[in-house]
């Protein structure tokens, strides 16, 4: 980005640097130039990448009221701030993107993790709503589904797609699913 004919670097914050998603977005930020943010300087990035990715099995008999919400806490409430924080700081300076990674598990839950598909399900519906909170201000809002195969086996491919659609000035509005044979073509 250039501002009064100075270069500056990109800034991009990541929700979470923890998961392989995570790490893999991380390193190819920094090798694309971006300089990473910390939470504290979210409202700073020009780029937001939502991937909090820790699915806790739990089906209807073993979940308990705690660890459900300790889920959707995890993935939906923190999305749900952090998104609410850079679209308030994107908007008035009418450009940035907002990338939140959820999962194909919130149109087919498996039944072995329903506090992380109930809070996947949430996600589609809160990217849905952003998409209108920030309609016509410059800011792009965009959802990628990865599938389960695609996020655990290849996750430099997950953090490939993310960025791309993060970077593209074209990209707004669109959920992006992928499926296990794309990540796993020659």
């Amino acid at each position: 980005m250039t501002v009064y004919g100075v270069e500056n670097k990109m800034k991009f914050f990541l929700s979470d640097r923890t998961s392989p998603v995570g790490q893999a977005l991380e390193s190819l930020g920094i090798s694309k130039g971006y300089e990473p943010c910390r939470e504290e300087e979210l409202e700073n990035a020009d780029i937001v990448i939502l991937c909090a990715r820790q699915a806790d099995p739990m089906t209807l008999e073993d979940g308990s009221f705690y660890r459900l919400f300790a889920t959707v806490d995890h993935h939906l409430k923190s999305a749900f701030f952090y998104s609410r924080r850079a679209a308030n700081a994107m908007m008035p300076r009418k450009e940035g993107a907002i990338v939140l990674i959820g999962s194909g598990d919130a149109d087919k839950p498996n039944g072995r993790a329903i506090g992380f598909s109930a809070a996947m399900g949430g996600m589609q519906l809160l990217f849905r709503d952003l998409c209108i909170y920030v309609a016509g201000t410059g800011v792009r809002v965009n959802l990628i589904q990865p599938a389960e195969v695609a996020d655990t086996d290849n996750p430099a491919k997950t953090a490939e797609l993310v960025l791309s659609v993060a970077e593209n000035q074209a990209m707004y509005g669109c959920e992006i699913r992928t499926d296990a044979a794309h990540y796993h073509q020659k």
